[in-house]
């Protein structure tokens, strides 16, 4: 199956890069983006399917929002709470409200897979009870920055889950090696 992943995600990322920049720098951040892209930049069809390498180039002119490292993550981890802003309104508000924390976890990967067609998303462990879980992100260094959009977007879905705030960290990313064939997410919050 050839990669690919959901207008719904360009939607959120290039929705946040065009809040963030300014007119003339948003110009000069997608100047090199391919014609095709830049024609369907503002009509994204939220069930389509689109080239990951799109997905990778938005996330690309976000990262360079930051000055250091540190802003860079912010703004990565600003356009992954867009995405899930986006879901936790739309397609995942009835499912938050019937489901346990725990089966919405053990959905995690079929949710990766509604929305992306590559990597493999699993839960590696799975403690709600004492307020931890750890996923791994394995074959996805097609799309840069994916571990901080990843924080953004796991840790505003759990937080609506758990009703409180989650502390996320992630192995496998930094601005200098923003792709990786292996990412892992752990999740902890007060129980």
């Amino acid at each position: 199956m050839k990669p690919r992943t959901r207008g719904s995600n360009l939607t959120g990322v290039y929705g946040y890069l065009s809040r963030e920049a300014d007119p003339d720098q948003l110009k000069e951040l997608t100047r090199e983006w391919p014609s095709q892209l830049l024609a369907e930049v503002e009509s994204f069809k939220h069930a389509g399917w689109y080239p990951p390498e799109w997905f990778d180039l938005v996330c690309i002119a976000i990262a360079s929002l930051g000055e250091t490292e540190a802003e860079a993550r912010r703004h990565l981890i600003g356009a992954g709470r867009a995405i899930a802003t986006n879901a936790v309104n739309t397609f995942m508000k009835l499912m938050l409200r019937m489901l346990t924390p725990g089966l919405i976890i053990r959905r995690l990967p079929d949710l990766w897979l509604r929305d992306n067609a590559f990597g493999e998303l699993t839960v590696v462990d799975s403690r709600v009870e004492e307020g931890l879980v750890t996923m791994e992100l394995r074959d996805a260094p097609i799309v840069s920055h994916l571990g901080p959009v990843g924080v953004g977007y796991v840790g505003l879905l759990f937080e609506h889950i758990l009703q409180t705030d989650v502390a996320i960290d992630v192995e496998g990313w930094s601005v200098d090696q923003p792709r990786s064939d292996r990412l892992v997410w752990k999740l902890t919050w007060s129980v």
